[in-house]
């Protein structure tokens, strides 16, 4: 985000920032009594300096070339967004606004390619990233011009709105909540719900 807003611009830069956002997020850490055992992360964190890495080198392409093509350029981090009813929320990692309209950008701390395809993204990463798009629509008024898909690893995939299809799939969000919310009215049992599956449950215990 910090490299959106054109405010690293260099490895120095980069360092600096990183050990400022790493005190302010260990300080939290060392107030709460779950992750506290959790600090210093450089020395805990799994692959801390690959990640590190991995973040710089995710940025570089950034250096110089992205608000400087336009002074009237202006961005919003992790911005709230929900539907008038409150149904439907999210919160949006990057909004950049620009004299060419509005552009919506969210990270992915792993790949963003589909598995079984290296030019293609995860279907639920666009599906909600499109889902961001109905969602500022339904705030503003106003259809992004572009929604961008950026992940640790330095890929970048962008995606046209259609904002028909944006607003259909947000209307199909709010019926799968009304049914839900149908179905535990009704006294359908929590067990009823349950979608048991090796993707599912693979972080269980």
């Amino acid at each position: 985000q910090l490299a959106f807003q054109n405010r690293i611009n260099s490895d120095k830069e980069f360092a600096d920032a990183w050990d400022r956002e790493i005190g302010r997020i260990e300080k939290e850490m060392l107030s709460n009594q779950i992750e506290k055992h959790l600090v210093p992360l450089d020395v805990y964190a799994y692959n801390y300096s690959v990640k590190k890495l991995l973040a710089f080198k995710a940025i570089i392409p950034l250096f110089g070339n992205h608000q400087k093509k336009n002074t009237d350029s202006k961005s919003s981090a992790e911005t709230y967004v929900t539907t008038s009813d409150g149904k439907v929320t999210g919160i949006i990692d990057l909004i950049q606004e620009s004299n060419d309209g509005i552009d919506i950008i969210d990270y992915k701390t792993g790949s963003i390619l589909d598995k079984y395809s290296s030019d293609k993204p995860k279907d639920e990463y666009v599906l909600q990233i499109k889902i961001y798009a109905a969602l500022y629509h339904d705030m503003h008024g106003e259809w992004p011009m572009k929604l961008m898909l950026i992940g640790i690893n330095s890929e970048h995939f962008s995606i046209d709105v259609d904002s028909t299809e944006c607003s259909n799939l947000l209307i199909q969000v709010k019926r799968t909540l009304d049914n839900i919310n149908e179905q535990i009215e009704a006294g359908l049992q929590p067990e009823e719900f349950a979608q048991p599956s090796p993707e599912a449950c693979l972080y269980c215990l």
